[in-house]
């Protein structure tokens, strides 16, 4: 459902709802209803230090309340953490084997190749779109203050979809080994492609860094040093025969940084307004909303519910990198070494978007993260079947 994009239902200033979070919901009350009736426990699977977490969301709503934030951006931004008990929920009572896993990683290639390709025809073949013109922005392009034409990605709403299609990644890299027949190995040569050219279109830099890390971790995780070599020849010739502007706007990138950016300035006010309000209270935040769009998510989290919040937060994270990573190193079969080295390569990429993106401010972005998050943790659980 979260490839609906930004097709939300608007209730009020700040609060709307996704019709991904409809599903969900439902969802995850049929789980809990069907479970009651089979007289079965419903466990969330959250670890301690995700319930620590949750305990100081009570509080954030009250120290929101007292910092004068509106209701409504309260409940918009409080909702947007609290879908990660459903998800942990339905993703525990679901997804328990590995044929089932392997669905939701067919699902996800779907996906992300639906997603590519939508935003690939739209900026290289615009006339095709003639008959669903409805569907589409009228401008399919938008030129960079660095000359570079940023595909709009009109059908799911904006180019920010890339990064959801980067943490996807990994995990389609994984299928590799189980595509063995000609059709799906086809599909999956063809989905990894659109997607290195959705997110190269996407015009986001940090994007195009954290495939490239991406990539190469997997193939280091995996001890497949010769494979790396050649993809690094491949990206190598692809990266020369860039056109002159995405040129410009890589070397632009690697001589400033993030100040070559031509919202760098908007994004530093952000984080040191973020920052200012964060010492103000720096224990217990001053709650839900207050810290409005900032263009760092874990800071957001420390100047909404404090820096104890945060620090939960954080070494739960580390935590299930740190597991992840030992998982890997023990995995026996070549399914779970496939998709716990996915796994941590995952954490990685999405630990460098967390740290400089805004990416839990929007449902059609953070409930599938969440969802893969929660697929990290059941791996461990799901024994592999030996082929007959």
């Amino acid at each position: 459902m979260f490839s609906l994009g930004y097709r939300t239902l608007h209730v009020t200033q700040y609060f709307s709802i996704h019709p991904l979070e409809i599903v969900l919901w439902l969802l995850f009350i049929g789980l809990i209803f069907k479970s009651l009736a089979e007289r079965h426990q419903f466990l969330l699977g959250l670890p301690p230090l995700g319930w620590m977490f949750v305990v100081f969301w009570p509080i954030g709503i009250v120290r929101a309340f007292q910092t004068g934030v509106p209701g409504d951006l309260i409940i918009a931004e409080l909702i947007l953490f609290v879908h990660i008990l459903p998800v942990f929920g339905i993703v525990r009572q679901i997804v328990t084997s590995q044929k089932q896993y392997n669905i939701v990683m067919g699902l996800l290639c779907g996906i992300t190749f639906y997603i590519s390709a939508l935003g690939i025809v739209e900026y290289f073949f615009p006339a095709l779109i003639g008959p669903f013109k409805s569907f589409f922005a009228e401008q399919m392009t938008r030129k960079t203050a660095d000359g570079f034409d940023r595909a709009s990605f009109s059908f799911w709403g904006s180019p920010v979809v890339t990064h959801l299609l980067v943490l996807f990644l990994p995990f389609i890299l994984a299928q590799w080994p189980r595509w063995e027949r000609i059709i799906p190995r086809a599909f999956l040569i063809l989905t990894i492609v659109f997607s290195i050219v959705a997110m190269f279109i996407g015009g986001y830099r940090t994007i195009w860094l954290i495939m490239v890390v991406e990539v190469g971790l997997f193939f280091v995780l995996r001890r497949r040093i010769t494979r790396l070599g050649f993809i690094a020849i491949f990206l190598w010739i692809g990266f020369s025969a860039l056109p002159l502007a995405a040129l410009d706007r890589v070397n632009n990138f690697m001589s400033f940084g993030f100040d070559s950016d031509s919202s760098a300035r908007e994004r530093e006010l952000r984080i040191e307004q973020a920052w200012n309000s964060f010492l103000d209270d720096p224990w217990l935040g001053r709650g839900w909303g207050s810290a409005g769009w900032v263009h760092s998510d874990v800071l957001q989290i420390a100047t909404n519910l404090g820096s104890i919040a945060a620090s939960c937060f954080v070494l739960w994270y580390a935590t299930t990198l740190f597991k992840a990573f030992q998982f890997s190193q023990k995995a026996r079969g070549l399914w779970q070494r496939e998709h716990s080295v996915a796994s941590v390569t995952f954490l990685i990429g999405l630990l460098v978007i967390l740290f400089t993106q805004a990416v839990i401010v929007l449902a059609q972005l953070i409930i599938p993260i969440w969802f893969l998050f929660a697929l990290v943790h059941v791996l461990p659980s799901i024994r592999e079947e030996i082929p007959t």
